[in-house]
């Protein structure tokens, strides 16, 4: 039997101005039982990913190391390997916990983490040599009415101090020295905060009460950020008829919410089923974070000459969101034969002196406006009474007439 043995590695951490042992590693596991190698926050596509080794057939669990509650997910070792990924987690976790069902646990701070990321206790790096970085004394020196921050961290690191309930507010930076210390000293700050927040350049993140802070101090809590009500909108689409219609169904921005919208068609000039088929309220889901959905619809091929046709998409009952437009326009192009116009009839105006005696002829030209097609037009004509009468009530002026006439194809 071959005996076996691990130094479970710690963390000091601050939290609410006590003194916090984080453990990055527990259990009796030996280094390649459980690895994170990588926590990545990608603001880009609004995906956490994190990703490491195991035990095969084991399965890992990955948390918020601050709220065990929030599950981002898990995953089952795959040739050692694992991975979890998760698109628009709310809150977005300062530092993740991966826990492996034989017990064992890491912690990982998430690089990139946004600056408002979620942060109730302070964590560390799992790799050996990450250096620790802490916060040893945080302040309000009311005589001189400034803030002091001191603490520890790796050499030639940059360290940003904020406001923890109120991260716009940035009380100032510096610049880790060789011995490891760095401090920030902020004068008269508006407000003076009750808790702050220090960043290390390398995404290691620790918080801690600001002692002695006045009672105005402010926040005194972590704010949410307020949640935003996206807007949706649908775009017009033309296709060639028998082609599938993909109607981009958008978000204004990304939601931290899951957002719904019912899509419908409905006829325009186009008809449903012989021109496209029918979708009728179909719930689009944008999962939280996400921005964009299609909504498809399948336009019919025939063989009858027509000219290009619409119909139209309404969006209804948006959910988590408003509705900005609400209507997407699709037009079916046709690939038919083009559709044979008919040529247009015209009569042209005559002008003639009447005489004193006898009668005379008026002769009046009607021309096709295309030459005739095959089996020639048809057209009836009739005279009828302007100031000139034809005699049924009064002196007659002219001879009324009436008749019909053909023009032969290809005449004009």
């Amino acid at each position: 039997m071959t005996e076996r043995t691990c130094t479970a590695r710690h963390r000091w951490r601050t939290l609410w101005g006590a003194t916090l042992l984080f453990t990055l590693g527990s259990g009796p596991a030996w280094a390649d039982d459980l690895d994170i190698d990588r926590a990545e926050w990608r603001a880009d596509s609004g995906e956490l990913r994190v990703e490491g080794n195991g035990r095969d057939d084991r399965t890992v669990t990955v948390t918020n190391a601050s709220n065990a509650s929030q599950v981002i997910g898990s995953d089952r070792v795959d040739d050692d390997e694992w991975e979890v990924r998760v698109t628009g987690p709310n809150p977005v976790p300062c530092v993740v916990r991966a826990t492996q069902s034989d017990g064992r646990t890491l912690t990982r701070v998430v690089s990139n983490a946004p600056a408002n990321c979620d942060l109730t206790a302070g964590g560390n790096d799992n790799d050996d040599g990450g250096g620790d970085f802490r916060i040893t004394r945080a302040r309000w020196d009311s005589g001189d009415r400034r803030i002091e921050v001191e603490g520890d961290g790796t050499r030639d690191r940059t360290v940003t101090v904020r406001n923890a309930f109120q991260l716009a507010q940035v009380l100032g930076t510096d610049q880790v020295e060789d011995d490891g210390d760095w401090r920030v000293r902020r004068s008269s700050p508006s407000p003076i905060p009750c808790r702050i927040r220090a960043r290390q350049s390398d995404g290691q993140i620790a918080e801690m009460n600001v002692a002695n802070a006045p009672s105005t101090c402010a926040p005194k809590a972590n704010n949410p950020p307020p949640v935003v009500t996206p807007s949706i909108s649908i775009n017009n689409v033309t296709v060639t008829e028998g082609a599938t219609a993909n109607f981009a169904v958008t978000l204004s921005a990304a939601s931290t919410q899951t957002v719904t919208v019912v899509a419908s068609t409905a006829n325009g000039s186009a008809v449903a089923p012989g021109d496209f088929t029918a979708r009728s309220n179909v719930t689009l889901t944008f999962p939280a974070g996400s921005t964009s959905q299609t909504f498809a619809v399948t336009t019919i091929n025939d063989t009858v000459a027509e000219q290009a046709e619409t119909f139209n998409v309404n969006l209804t009952n948006a959910v988590n969101a408003t509705i900005a437009d609400n209507q997407g326009v699709g037009t079916i192009s046709i690939n038919d034969q083009p559709v044979a116009q008919n040529p247009t009839l015209s009569i042209a105006n005559l002008s003639q002196n009447e005489g004193n005696s006898g009668t005379s002829t008026m002769t009046f030209t009607v021309r096709l406006s295309a030459a005739a097609p095959a089996g020639g037009v048809s057209f009836n004509f009739a005279t009828a009474n302007g100031t000139a009468t034809d005699g049924t009530s009064g002196t007659a002026d002219y001879v009324a007439t009436s008749g019909s006439r053909t023009i032969a194809a290809g005449a004009t």
